[in-house]
């Protein structure tokens, strides 16, 4: 909605049910599907919009609008997949609790150093994409139960040892090009697990050590799970962890 990124800035009431159906972000690509939009008591100050707002439709996009914080984003029936990429976010907090619909949430290229959601995420979601963010430590919350794709590479912490337990459908851990130092899960990963994608960090030789000991005690997983090392100082002693899992 911010003009100064949005090819097609909302202004009026007209543009912003237009945006609704088919908005587009910063690289003009068409990212909202909505149907059924009513609106009313429709106030617009600045870059800010306050109204009563339903809709039907499963995609929204927030993407590139300098947001610091997720206000009520309305009744919108039906919201599987919530885009709020390339924003302005140091911490995600959310005014009001998610849709229970709501399948996929993308929050890459922000300024997140720590994510600890004030309200509980769906546990309906999917998919989580946190790429690309300043996350000092990785993040001790309770997630979804239903989450299978994790993305939370590119961030600059350095020792990846949770100290919950991550979702026992998990099929996904993207960790790649960070500035991993350590991978040494205290408690087993998800036996789901079928990728964990390790390369282009700064694990050591030293490193695998630990990395080799919890993979030693590591459950077997259910099904075939790849995990790329490449990139890193030592990738090829790296190998030798897929080759004990």
């Amino acid at each position: 909605l911010d003009g100064s990124t949005n090819p097609r800035p909302v202004t009026n009431q007209a543009t912003f049910i237009q945006w609704l159906t088919d908005g587009f972000d910063n690289g003009g690509n068409a990212q909202n599907n909505f149907t059924n939009i009513s609106v009313s008591n429709f106030i617009k100050t600045g870059d800010r919009i306050q109204c009563n707002l339903t809709a039907t439709g499963t995609d929204l996009s927030l993407a590139y609008n300098n947001l610091t914080i997720l206000g009520k984003i309305g009744n919108l029936i039906g919201l599987q997949n919530l885009d709020l990429s390339n924003n302005l976010f140091t911490n995600f907090e959310s005014v009001e609790v998610l849709p229970s619909t709501l399948r996929s949430l993308t929050l890459n290229g922000n300024q997140i150093i720590t994510f600890s959601p004030f309200n509980p995420l769906p546990n309906g979601l999917q998919t989580i994409n946190l790429v690309g963010n300043n996350l000092n430590t990785f993040p001790s919350l309770t997630w979804p139960t239903g989450l299978q794709n994790l993305y939370i590479g590119q961030n600059p912490f350095v020792s990846f040892q949770p100290n919950g337990t991550l979702p026992s459908g998990l099929t996904w851990l993207d960790l790649e090009s960070g500035s991993l130092q350590v991978f040494a899960p205290l408690s087993p990963l998800p036996a789901s697990l079928q990728t964990i994608a390790l390369g282009n960090n700064d694990l050591t030789t030293l490193s695998y050590g630990a990395s080799e000991a919890w993979a030693n005690a590591q459950p077997s997983f259910t099904s075939l799970c790849t995990i790329y090392f490449s990139g890193n100082i030592n990738s090829v002693t790296g190998t030798n962890l897929e080759t004990i899992l």
